[in-house]
């Protein structure tokens, strides 16, 4: 922890970590830019078949990043090797599919290790171990640390699951993973009579479980719930990702082991605030558990890319990980930032573009300028990504990362992370017993991350519940329920011990709780939100129609009669999935729940139904929302924040990121920003340091559409 958030230390100094990946862009492109740090792309340690390591091809990069630059220091970027001497000699270790994959093209020759085998990780530890130990002694420290990942894309994600072409390779039925996952259950259950009380199978063992199969993956129990009565694809889905971040643990502790405790060691782990981004969710939740993680002191750092959908300029390029709970436990988030220039072909290649490309240069260092804004605020390490060779290759772009550097080990002498703001909770495990499709956390965890918190002009951190228990969790003003749909009674308790007191605004979406242990039930979700509710069996649009226009929590703005059918920067009279005018069913959610309590405070109505969705309901220190859409547009969750007592930055549309002693703004549209401050500070734009006033409590400047700001609050937060 350093000035208020995790930082890397290097001979007892704190370095920004910021660096070039030198995979694809040439070392001149970057070299101008003097990051300090760079990152190499080392592929796979190579692995004779006597299990003796080689070092000679990494050596070289080595060498080569190293090259006329006496103070560079190295990452290196791995990932873990399964040889084919190595699965020709264990057959049973390598994983299998349902299907024949090799029938696709590109996929002829497709082989990979089954996660569950315990005879390659303890191989794997000890190449690594053997590799680190000769390139830290090779070179004498001058390599910092390590990343590793496996699997889709070198993300931990399963092999296929799925491609980018669309195809579901469903996976693991190999004889290491039903080992491991009947000895998981063993450890769970205990006993066959506890597991099929748990599975509702009169007929399932422990010694004969099986790996539930792809049809039964797809299959739920009410609409998009799976019953926790029905348990076998959530204990399937819950030992693979235990078992993916036991890999993570070990193959970090082999770093450590190699280097002395001098390298920082981590992988890609807890980047599920995407898991409603790929269809069939998996490729995601196989990376959701992490608490373990989280308090081992061999994993120093987490990585993932940014989120990709609405990463147009214009738009935001949020952490796909719970930012707010890495930074509590004193990780240190190490962001893939493949920010998409001008210099990368539109459409190259097209299933990596996502989105629009920025127009031009300028366009493009004002998209790095809010990129970068992201770790310099809270507190976050990143390098710079380049999918294709030379997309940063450009002297402005060197200037433009440079600067940004220099802001960046500046930034270090003063109070680091986001301002006060929302309390975003999630859930690890509830993905496990929810619908194998993104139609439900879509909506809850990506698209309103994406589109709708950054324009609410406060601030806002992601944390698990977990968190909640954690001594170190500092009390908020709001706190935003998410994903918790499946909670055990202990989880129940520790959750209202910290949010139901103090005065604090707790907001609760869709069903928080309706799944645990024991099966359905709608009372545990009375429970937790404090109303009386109902459900109805049928699959609709969860879109809210407000109705209670002169409530704060509301706070409408009315279109003029000429911006009656588009609503520009006014607030529209709905919010949830699907678009104005429309049934659209792609969004469609089952059950529908709405409140049936005669005490609560109507705010909105579900328009499927005509019935309250959106209610407020005053608690014994406490003020309880409940939404039965899955996300909140920017407006409301604005108008909740102001009502509770937290600072409003910004009541536009553009992008605004609050920080305790810096501040970026991103513009949606060209014009006048006006940013308001908590209190009086002196105001530099940092990038162009220039001054932009002394003891001011508000900011007014014209932007270009897609420009960003990014200020320094002298004697906001000291």
């Amino acid at each position: 922890e350093h000035n208020g958030a995790p930082a890397l230390f290097v001979n007892g100094r704190p370095v920004f970590l910021n660096a070039a990946f030198l995979k694809e862009a040439p070392r001149s492109g970057f070299s101008p830019a003097n990051t300090g740090l760079c990152k190499v792309h080392a592929s796979k340690p190579e692995v004779d078949a006597d299990g003796t390591v080689d070092i000679t091809r990494v050596r070289e990069q080595v060498e080569e990043a190293l090259a006329g630059d006496a103070d560079t220091l190295v990452i290196v970027r791995s990932f873990p090797p399964a040889p084919k001497w190595w699965l020709e000699q264990h057959p049973d270790e390598e994983m299998r599919f349902d299907r024949d994959v090799s029938r696709y093209r590109g996929y002829e020759n497709c082989r990979d290790v089954s996660w569950a085998s315990d005879l390659w990780l303890k191989a794997v530890c000890g190449w690594y171990e053997s590799w680190c130990r000769r390139l830290h002694e090779l070179f004498d420290g001058r390599i910092i640390g390590h990343q590793f990942g496996m699997g889709s894309n070198g993300e931990n994600c399963p092999f296929g699951a799925p491609t980018n072409e669309g195809h579901w390779f469903c996976a693991d039925f190999s004889p290491a993973m039903v080992r491991y996952f009947r000895s998981w259950l063993r450890r769970k259950y205990g006993s066959d009579a506890a597991l099929r009380e748990a599975w509702s199978d009169e007929a399932v063992a422990l010694e004969t479980a099986r790996v539930p199969d792809r049809i039964e993956r797809l299959r739920t129990d009410w609409f998009t719930f799976r019953s926790p009565r029905r348990a076998q694809v959530a204990d399937y889905y819950q030992a693979f990702a235990e078992r993916v971040e036991q890999v993570v643990i070990a193959i970090c502790e082999a770093i450590k082991r190699g280097t002395d405790g001098e390298c920082i060691a981590g992988s890609h782990l807890g980047a599920f605030l995407d898991n409603g981004f790929h269809g069939y969710i998996y490729s995601q939740a196989c990376i959701n558990m992490m608490r373990r993680a989280l308090e081992h002191p061999a994993v120093d750092i987490f990585t993932s890319p940014a989120s990709y959908e609405n990463r147009d300029p214009g738009g935001d390029a949020n952490s796909m990980m719970p930012a707010g709970s890495l930074a509590l436990h004193g990780k240190l988030i190490f962001q893939d930032q493949d920010t998409r220039t001008c210099l990368v072909p539109e459409g190259w290649p097209g299933s990596l573009t996502l989105g629009t490309i920025a127009a031009d240069m300028r366009e493009s260092i004002e998209v790095l300028k809010r990129d970068f804004s992201h770790m310099l605020i809270r507190g976050c390490g990143m390098w710079w990504h380049a999918l294709v060779r030379g997309g940063y290759d450009h002297p402005d772009i060197a200037a433009c990362i440079q600067r940004l550097s220099r802001m960046g080990r500046r930034s270090l002498s003063f109070p680091r992370g986001t301002a006060e703001g929302v309390a975003m909770i999630v859930d690890e495990e509830s993905v496990f017993h929810q619908q194998c499709a993104n139609r439900l956390f879509y909506p809850m965890l990506y698209y309103q991350r994406q589109h709708y918190w950054g324009r609410s002009g406060v601030g806002w951190s992601v944390f698990l519940h977990d968190d909640l228990a954690y001594p170190a969790m500092p009390d908020h003003k709001v706190y935003y329920f998410l994903n918790t749909l499946y909670l055990s009674d202990e989880e129940i308790e520790t959750i209202e011990r910290k949010v139901k007191r103090d005065g604090a605004v707790v907001i609760w979406t869709y069903a928080p709780s309706i799944q645990s242990p024991e099966g359905f039930s709608l009372e545990r979700v009375e429970r937790l939100t404090g109303f009386r509710l109902r459900a109805v069996d049928i699959e609709a649009l969860p879109r809210i129609n407000l109705t209670n226009f002169d409530h704060p929590y509301v706070r409408y703005q009315r279109p003029s009669s000429a911006d009656q059918y588009s609503c520009g920067n006014r607030q529209p009279s709905f919010f949830g999935t699907g678009p104005l005018g429309s049934d659209e069913r792609e969004r469609a959610l089952g059950p529908i729940i709405y409140v049936d309590d005669p005490e609560a405070t109507v705010l909105g109505e579900l328009n499927c139904l005509g019935e309250p969705g959106f209610c407020v309901k005053e608690m014994e220190g406490w003020t309880s929302v409940f939404c039965a859409a899955p996300m909140l547009d920017q407006y409301v969750l604005r108008s909740i924040a102001r009502a509770a007592g937290l600072h409003v930055y910004s009541e536009g549309d553009d992008v605004v990121l609050p920080g305790k002693s810096f501040l970026m703004i991103h513009a949606k549209t060209g014009g006048e920003k006006v940013i308001r401050l908590p209190q009086p500070a002196d105001v530099c734009e940092c990038y162009d340091e220039r001054e932009v006033g002394r003891g001011i409590t508000e900011i007014r400047e014209t932007l270009p559409a897609h420009g960003t700001a990014i200020y320094f609050l002298r004697g906001l937060s000291l």
